[in-house]
């Protein structure tokens, strides 16, 4: 396949542009997960205490405001006045995941797993203790949590949203540690030509599947960290892909397979999901923006 990708930007003027809309993307992607506080309907009464519960909602609003210290303050003293508050102790590790240090995850697990012991049943806190596991840099813990949730729930699509960053991760990873003798520095240098076709008409074949089950088989004799880019970068494309199933709207989804599209010069599918994207969410000034580019 032509490397469309780097020619392009070769001979673009305008690469500023690239890097602009590259670093829009890294800046939002953790925005892009379903922020579990955005249902009201979850500022009710959680706890037998009526002050833990006007703590949590507190807590919540904070929470959703940004207001990160005091929503910490507020959740912590609704765990205080109940132990056993479940729903408390999960808001609290999400609250602490937002200072980005290593010991507020270090606080973040302890409270998310207080929620976990609390209430096993609750899928919920499982798919927030995967993304604490992101954070944290356990890619492999992640992905298996990831993947036993969706076993369990193969219908929610945050647990697709997270599999599939945490596959972009993965294969941004990967690409980090393939020898520099490689020409071309887009992702086309790892992908077979042959398997892009089969990727972006994903429809429940079980040929891609097929084919990433062969190299797991085989993994241990790569002598090549391009073959990890690949069998990444098509996970990533199936996840979101997967995602669009049951929401065939999801943006996060369309706008992912747009960058990964991008990723392979393929500016026709690039275009195609920012239109959709724009289709259903008119006032979305960054789709306008990422459309714009594709027909650059």
């Amino acid at each position: 396949m032509m490397n469309t990708f780097n020619k392009i930007f070769r001979a673009s003027e305008n690469y500023l542009l690239v890097i602009v809309l590259l670093f829009i993307f890294s800046n939002n992607i953790n925005s892009m997960q379903t922020d579990p506080t955005e249902n009201d309907s979850l500022l009710s009464d959680l706890s037998e205490s009526k002050l833990a519960n006007e703590l949590y909602n507190n807590g919540m609003k904070q929470y959703k405001a940004g207001n990160i210290d005091s929503a910490i303050e507020y959740l912590e003293k609704a765990t205080d006045i109940d132990k056993n508050f479940a729903q408390a102790y999960d808001l609290l590790a999400l609250a602490y995941i937002e200072h980005e240090t290593v010991y507020s995850r270090t606080l973040a697990e302890r409270a998310i797993k207080k929620a976990i012991l609390l209430n096993r049943e609750e899928l919920l806190f499982k798919l927030h203790h995967g993304k604490l596991m992101m954070r944290q840099g356990f890619r492999y813990n992640a992905k298996k949590r990831f993947e036993w949730l969706k076993k369990v729930d193969s219908t929610n699509t945050e647990i697709y949203l997270n599999l599939g960053l945490l596959y972009m991760n993965e294969m941004e990873y990967y690409k980090n540690m393939v020898s520099g003798n490689y020409e071309d520095g887009s992702i086309l240098s790892f992908i077979d030509p042959n398997m892009l076709n089969y990727i972006f008409n994903y429809q429940g074949s079980e040929q891609v599947k097929n084919i990433l089950s062969e190299k797991n088989e085989s993994v241990g004799k790569y002598t090549d960290f391009g073959e990890f880019v690949q069998k990444e970068y098509t996970n990533a494309v199936i996840a979101f892909s997967d995602i669009l199933k049951i929401e065939p709207n999801n943006k996060d989804a369309l706008h992912n397979l747009s960058l990964l599209s991008m990723e392979v010069g393929m500016f026709d599918k690039f275009v195609d999901y920012q239109k959709k994207i724009i289709e259903n969410y008119p006032d979305d000034k960054d789709a306008h923006l990422f459309l714009g580019f594709g027909h650059h």
